[in-house]
């Protein structure tokens, strides 16, 4: 190393030594000032800080006078307080007088303090206007109306349900109390008297026969078989609106089951299609029952192996088509029917067994008939519209 570097690294030495005792002078200043009775020290102050004060204090002369004060902050300086103390005391001061100059410039508008944040009122939410609480009542009760449609409708097919269950079971009821009570007394369902009404025509002209005979037993007026074909070859068609009903027997026309019921309308009758799942066979019993015992004709729609029990007319095929099932004997488990696409088809009979293996092939499908109630007539001094 040269000398040149040797004495400029002790010059920078001293330079360091001498701003040492220079910084550690001034803050032993501030602390003589900031408590010269020794009140304000901190209980984090070590014990030698302690003796050392007690130390600087014997030190001064007792003449009384303050000349000589000089020598103890020399004295203090030199070894008396550790940096530690120094430090601790500079972040106290520095503390005290900083955070004042921060309050005083934003303490209002940019940071609030702790206390305001946690003392500051909640904000209250604006009331809606007039406008916007009218439009809330009337979604709500547009809402309220709405359920209160699917509730009234819910219930309504309820009660229906019920009401037709309730009627099946008493037809069920009704059969067995007659069976227990009864049991030679023949049970029938139907009037067995309609068998005269019988109108015959042909396969394809089934439902057409079917809706002859049953016009004929609610009306009380025969209609034969040429009258309901001359009338399907002048109606037009509800199935295909652009031809008639029937294009005559010469076209091996087939005539649908829509346009049969449109001509029973036509004379004054009342007429429900219904149908039934496979698995309901027992419920599409009662409900033909039902209706025969309530006077209404039945048409079913027929299909697969069909056996008449007739002594005197056996006959047995497997087209489906449309007969009037005239009644139910339910003590000899007994069918009549009156069927148009047989020509030996008046009054036939099988079993009910037999019956229902023909009539599941169609779902069960049966026409119910009944006369039509009367218009309503308007009552007097009533003005037509």
């Amino acid at each position: 190393m040269t000398p040149i570097k040797r004495a400029g690294r002790i010059t920078t030495f001293g330079f360091a030594v001498g701003a040492g005792l220079l910084i550690a002078s001034g803050a032993g200043a501030a602390v003589a000032t900031a408590a010269p009775d020794g009140s304000g020290q901190s209980p984090s102050s070590s014990s030698s800080a302690s003796s050392s004060t007690s130390s600087g204090r014997s030190a001064r002369p007792a003449t009384g006078t303050t000349a000589k004060a000089k020598p103890a902050r020399t004295a203090s300086t030199r070894s008396d307080y550790s940096a530690p103390v120094v430090q601790l005391h500079a972040k106290r001061t520095v503390a005290a007088t900083a955070a004042p100059t921060v309050s005083a410039t934003d303490e209002i508008t940019a940071v609030p303090t702790a206390s305001a944040k946690a003392t500051a009122p909640k904000r209250v939410p604006a009331l809606p206007t007039p406008a916007e609480f009218q439009q809330a009542i009337v979604a709500g009760l547009g809402t309220m109306r709405q359920n209160l449609d699917e509730l009234r409708q819910k219930i309504e097919t309820l009660v229906q349900n019920q009401i037709v269950g309730f009627q099946d079971n008493l037809v069920t009821l009704r059969i067995d109390l007659e069976r227990v009570f009864n049991p030679n007394k023949q049970i029938i369902y139907g009037n067995l008297a309609n068998v005269q009404y019988w109108a015959a025509g042909g396969a394809q002209t089934a439902s057409l026969m079917s809706a002859a005979m049953v016009i004929s037993a609610l009306k009380g007026q025969t209609v034969t078989a040429q009258n309901i074909i001359d009338e399907a070859m002048d109606t037009d068609s509800v199935a295909q609106p652009d031809r008639k009903m029937y294009l005559g027997t010469d076209t091996y026309d087939w005539v649908w089951a829509s346009d049969a019921v449109q001509l029973m309308e036509n004379h004054g009758l009342k007429v429900t299609t219904v149908y039934y799942t496979k698995s309901q066979e027992q419920r599409a019993l009662n409900g033909v029952e039902t209706a025969l015992s309530q006077g209404k004709s039945v048409i079913v729609s027929i299909n697969g192996n069909v056996i008449s029990s007739n002594v005197s007319s056996q006959a047995q095929w497997t087209t489906e088509h449309q007969a009037v099932l005239l009644g139910i004997n339910v003590t000899k488990n007994l069918v009549y029917l009156n069927d148009g696409a047989n020509p030996q088809g008046q009054n036939l009979t099988m079993s009910v067994e037999d019956f229902l293996d023909a009539w599941q092939a169609s779902r069960y499908t049966a026409i119910f008939a009944e006369l039509a109630p009367a218009p309503a007539q308007a009552t007097d001094g009533a003005v037509a519209a």
